[in-house]
């Protein structure tokens, strides 16, 4: 039987069309004569295609030879990762992406979703509990939450949840506290703890680290001065070393011991760092879990981000006062928001506050006051450190630093 092929697909009865997603080429079967091809989808027949008749059937072959045929061969045999037809490549290994946090936890659901039941909190008996030294103290988070109070700004906050916690975090700030004058008969001074301050605070900044990171190396360099005490010679390297800690606790990607090495000009070595943060976590106990002032200041000031941006502000300069170091965060987080809202004329302590914070007002004028010393000395220049002032110049902490209302409340006074 000799027949001239004219190839189209409407005088073809199609029984199936596959196609694979990464290919261009589609698999044809007719039905009404067995015959296979490779349909190029825009080819032309006349340029692209051969003719070879001969008795029981008709055979079309693609010019393209080889290199169509091994495409056919991986779509009809499934073998789209071999490299050579015929030979099934192995399935490929599943690497882990280099320094990407959870790169292959994903988060979509299976065919079977399950819902989380809701836990109901485990009633507590009433009265005093044991700190770590073995005090008897009482609770000194917020006796009551309510959502329909102090709306959940994020939907994640857990609001179920949050008398357990804040009254968990008011007993750590009490177990893991700093005494006061803790320096007295060392010979680090507060003005050298200053100092050293100061330069972590642009150390953090350099690093690009998390504020929790901040507060919670000025913790541990505290805790660990009043427990052992050091010569100014290793100040230094307890602060720096005190820094990598923290950034290990807090952040993604912390520095590396090399990076702490460099920001001190190369003073101390590798081995000194890793050597002090063996002495550091030995001497805490490896007790990190301290709470700092940020933990109890986001959940008190759900308003806006101005007030939010300048207490912010008010309780980082609280970290050079030696003065203030012995007392909670959770009181300076208070006392800082409390003086914004003054600063701002956005109202006084109201009793919803006071509710939250547990702390009336009368109680925070002390620290209130001590921050107010502090900001007319950044701002008059008495203070030496003025970087932190120079941090919230920055238009991304919306320059909370140069507010009018500032100076206008520092020559009220």
């Amino acid at each position: 039987m000799h027949s001239k092929i004219n190839l189209t697909l409407k005088k073809t009865e199609l029984v199936k069309t596959w196609q694979h997603s990464t290919s261009r080429h589609q698999l044809v079967l007719a039905a009404s004569q067995v015959t296979w091809g490779l349909i190029e989808e825009g080819a032309s027949p006349s340029l692209n295609l051969y003719c070879w008749e001969e008795e029981g059937g008709l055979y079309l072959l693609w010019r393209w030879g080889f290199k169509c045929l091994r495409s056919w061969l991986k779509i009809f045999g499934g073998l789209v990762n071999s490299r050579l037809p015929g030979k099934v490549a192995a399935a490929m290994p599943y690497f882990l992406r280099s320094r990407v946090p959870l790169g292959n936890a994903s988060n979509l659901n299976g065919p079977d979703k399950c819902v989380a039941a809701k836990v109901k909190c485990a009633d507590q008996p009433p009265g005093k509990q044991k700190n770590l030294h073995g005090h008897q103290v009482q609770e000194c988070a917020p006796p009551a939450f309510s959502s329909v109070l102090l709306v959940d700004v994020d939907s994640v906050d857990a609001g179920e949840y949050v008398k357990d916690i804040y009254t968990y975090l008011g007993q750590l700030e009490v177990a893991l506290g700093v005494k006061q004058s803790f320096l007295d008969g060392q010979e680090v001074s507060d003005t050298m703890r200053s100092i050293v301050i100061d330069w972590l605070v642009q150390i953090h900044k350099q690093f690009k680290l998390q504020q929790e990171t901040l507060y919670m190396a000025v913790g541990v360099l505290d805790r660990f001065l009043q427990v052992s005490p050091v010569t100014k010679k290793y100040l230094q390297l307890v602060a720096v070393t005190a820094m990598l800690i923290s950034s290990k606790y807090e952040d993604i990607f912390p520095p590396t011991v090399e990076d702490c090495v460099y920001v001190t000009a190369y003073t101390y070595s590798c081995s000194d760092v890793c050597g002090m943060e063996r002495v550091i976590l030995k001497a805490l106990n490896y007790s990190l879990g301290r709470p700092v002032p940020v933990h109890f200041l986001r959940r008190a000031s759900k308003v806006g981000p101005k007030e939010y941006g300048l207490a912010k502000y008010l309780m980082e300069l609280t970290l050079l006062d030696y003065t203030l170091a012995h007392h909670p965060p959770s009181l300076i987080a208070a006392a800082a928001f409390a003086l914004s809202l003054k600063v701002l004329k956005f109202g006084g302590w109201s009793p919803v506050l006071q509710h939250y914070t547990g702390y009336t007002e009368s109680s925070l004028l002390p620290v209130m006051a001590s921050i107010v010393q502090l900001l007319e000395g950044m701002h008059s220049g008495r203070t030496k450190h003025q970087f932190i002032k120079l941090k919230y110049e920055s238009p991304r902490l919306l320059s909370v630093s140069c507010l009018s209302e500032i100076s206008a409340f520092i020559k009220g006074r």
